[in-house]
């Protein structure tokens, strides 16, 4: 799964709010191969660099098999979900709710008036991680 991260903003640059959805996105692509919790840790340590242009995807990890989730940020915060050409859904222009799944990941993303919340739950025979615990709301602003 390749996970593209375009940026409509006039100066080319992510937030970090939005930094932050790509990263819990990009656990979908990982979630056979290391612990989502320092998944998250160490792409949000990579991604947080303060002169980062989003002229180009965040990161991408080549996965054949595994279909590309685009995740689009149109100005004034406008983010829409697109996975293999199908249209998921909104947040940021009117209050929308999705929620992408895949094997034992779930990610669900709802927006309030100032932020989107998004909760991660990650299931296996040993844990369940909540990303939650750790990122309760993403600013938009």
């Amino acid at each position: 799964m390749v996970i593209e991260v375009i940026c409509m903003r006039p100066d080319k640059r992510l937030t970090r709010g939005i930094a932050l959805i790509a990263v819990l996105l990009g656990l979908l692509q990982f979630k056979n191969a290391r612990d989502p919790l320092e998944l998250y840790f160490q792409l949000t340590k990579e991604i947080e660099a303060p002169a980062m242009s989003m002229d180009v995807p965040a990161f991408n990890a080549p996965a054949p098999e595994k279909t590309p989730i685009v995740l689009a940020v149109q100005p004034y915060g406008l983010v829409r979900i697109w996975e293999d050409g199908k249209y998921l859904g909104e947040i940021g222009k009117e209050k929308t709710t999705f929620s992408v799944s895949e094997g034992n990941l779930t990610l669900d993303a709802r927006e309030s008036q100032t932020a989107i919340v998004v909760e991660v739950e990650w299931k296996s025979s040993t844990q369940k991680i909540n990303l939650d615990r750790e990122i309760k709301t993403i600013i938009l602003k």
